[in-house]
């Protein structure tokens, strides 16, 4: 077993394994109201 797979199956494989949806979702991209801009210099 490579170290990765033992990484993975371990404790940090099984805090990742329920969030699988809100990881790998499609992004969402969301439009907004620009209110002020600073101009450089």
């Amino acid at each position: 077993m490579l170290a990765r797979d033992a990484h993975l199956a371990g404790g940090v494989g099984q805090a990742l394994g329920p969030n699988t949806g809100v990881l790998f979702s499609e992004p969402q991209v969301e439009k907004i109201d620009l209110l002020a801009d600073k101009v450089p210099g």
